[in-house]
């Protein structure tokens, strides 16, 4: 094996980490964010009679928002800053549960690396191991969609804040 394809074969390796830890972050990120105008929302009165369960899952975290978001009161006017990751975000949760949890097989193809991700999943019947691939291309394309959403969501969120003075609310 040559010195320049162990050499390329590393940046490429190295990209696909960077890669997974971008999506990892940015689809952190946005749960967080999720999360948070939830427990500060709920304290505010016009919005204390949604206060339910902390929302883990991120399905409940947009069932949530979209609750808070579609009452009356100030957060209905930002919506549409909102929108867009509450409509998108479920269609990365598999991929994001693949390469947050799953083994990262690197083909590193010198036109277009193939990624694997293998996971364990637990079945009615014991458990089973899937598969997941994708082109570091495509992954690339996902994270810069799932960072595009992230920094949406965040400008909407510091407006947001900013008018309701969540940010230092610590009730």
């Amino acid at each position: 094996m040559s010195r320049d394809f162990t050499e390329t074969a590393k940046a490429i390796v190295n990209h696909a980490i960077w890669l997974r830890g971008t999506i990892i972050t940015n689809y952190a990120h946005i749960e967080f964010l999720l999360a948070d105008i939830c427990v500060k929302a709920w304290q505010k009165p016009q919005y204390r009679h949604l206060s339910a369960s902390f929302p883990y899952k991120t399905e409940t975290r947009i069932k949530a928002v979209r609750e808070l978001f579609d009452a009356e009161g100030p957060l209905k006017k930002h919506r549409s800053g909102v929108d867009p990751a509450l409509d998108e975000l479920l269609n990365f949760e598999e991929l994001r549960h693949f390469i947050a949890h799953g083994l990262m097989i690197v083909t590193p193809y010198p036109d277009d690396p193939r990624l694997e991700y293998r996971l364990y999943q637990t079945k009615k019947q014991g458990y089973s191991i899937s598969f997941k691939e994708i082109t570091a291309s495509e992954l690339a394309d996902l994270s810069n969609r799932i960072a595009e959403l992230q920094t949406q969501l965040l400008a909407s969120f510091r407006a947001i804040y900013l008018e309701l003075k969540l940010e230092f609310d610590d009730n």
